[in-house]
């Protein structure tokens, strides 16, 4: 029996109508006129609504014997890859589309800190939390129409409570820009002529007037407009072992400005001789070492090492998380300032003064909020 016509979301991120018998009837104008079966393999592939999960992530982790990046590659496949989820943005219905870029993006999080993995569930719910239209924080030249949805997370993992703020940003992809308005031409009848016509317009996504056999109704409620993810951020807010090492704090009387807006701290607690606890996938050759990576262990931060160890914290960079950085593997983009090169030991403190050239984590810091930055490579 035939199907009642519908409309379908392409891999590529084109929608389409189908008449009763399969053949495309309104959307994109180089397939009008086309059964769905002539389409290409790669244009043909259709796009699902995003379902809840069946099972949650703690799940997929069991799976993988707790390795945290397999289980969200995992997860990505069966959940999110080829999915698109229905949200508002500038109070129009608009659709996101996650591809494989998207796990990409999730996977360069997952990978400095293993713990956000779990944090990979959340994004959907985070895509109903719009912030804010505007430019990005880097140079995209092939997106546009950047929208930006932000959300914090709390859950309990592994017995204890972890806070994170997920950021995802979304953008149109500049070669698609012109798609939006093609949609709404629909073919009124389907005939030789028309198709030839479709062949002529292929290609061509900017049409020059109505042609005779194509009308233009009114914005049709089922096209959406079509984004993609362009950029996951998840930021561990709480339950950071690794980080406490490295938080700054700072009194307002030893800051000052430059002419560049750069905040200088005069002197900085930078660590201190203490016990922390660190997962075992945290320390350096854990495996060789037999340590468990999902296991808890408590280190000894001797302030004698400290002293010994301070001048090798002169001018290391400031960073928002842990990342190895060297000349070799700049990791630019989480470098927020650099620790001075007059670092002392004053027990139980580790000391120095601290150059802060991140807008954001000045703006925190002038708030009053307590700001973590991490030394590194570490």
């Amino acid at each position: 029996m035939a199907e009642k016509e519908r409309w379908i979301t392409l891999k590529s991120g084109k929608k389409v109508q189908l008449d009763e018998n399969g053949v495309i009837i309104a959307g994109f104008p180089g397939f009008m006129g086309k059964h769905i079966s002539k389409i290409g393999e790669k244009e043909k592939s259709v796009l699902q609504p995003y379902e809840q999960p069946r099972k949650k992530f703690e799940s997929y982790l069991q799976e993988n014997n707790g390795d945290r990046e397999k289980a969200a590659k995992q997860f990505f496949d069966e959940n999110l890859r080829d999915k698109f989820i229905s949200t508002t943005i500038d109070g129009k219905n608009s659709d996101i589309h996650f591809t494989g870029t998207s796990w990409q993006k999730s996977k360069m999080n997952i990978k400095n800190h293993p713990i956000k993995a779990n944090f990979l569930e959340d994004i959907p719910e985070v895509l109903q939390h719009y912030k804010i239209s505007g430019d990005p924080d880097y140079t995209r030249d092939d997106f546009s129409k950047f929208h930006y949805f932000e959300h914090v997370i709390e859950k309990e993992i592994k017995g204890r409570k972890v806070k994170a703020r997920v950021k995802v940003d979304v953008g149109t992809r500049k070669n698609s820009e012109n798609e939006n308005e093609v949609y709404h031409y629909k073919a009124t009848e389907i005939t030789q002529d028309t198709k030839k016509l479709v062949q002529a317009l292929e290609g061509n996504y900017a049409l020059n007037g109505t042609p005779s056999r194509f009308s233009q109704p009114a914005h049709d409620k089922n096209i959406c407009p079509q984004y993609e993810i362009v950029n996951i951020e998840i930021d561990i807010l709480e339950d950071e072992p690794m980080n406490k090492k490295t938080v700054i704090f700072d009194s307002k009387s030893k800051r000052s400005f430059d002419i560049n807006g750069f905040m200088h701290v005069e002197l900085s607690n930078l660590t201190k001789e203490s016990v922390d606890p660190y997962y075992g996938y945290e320390i350096v050759n854990s495996e060789a070492l037999g340590f468990e990576p999902e296991k808890i262990y408590f280190g000894y931060r001797k302030g004698s090492e400290l002293e010994k160890a301070a001048q090798s914290f002169n001018g290391l960079s400031l960073m928002r998380e842990h990342h190895f950085d060297s000349a070799e593997k700049p990791q630019r983009e989480h470098r927020v300032g650099s620790v001075g090169t007059n670092c002392v030991y004053n027990a139980p403190y580790l000391q120095a003064s601290l150059t802060i050239t991140d807008g954001e984590a000045i703006r925190k810091i002038e708030s009053g909020e307590r700001v973590e930055l991490c030394n590194a490579p570490y």
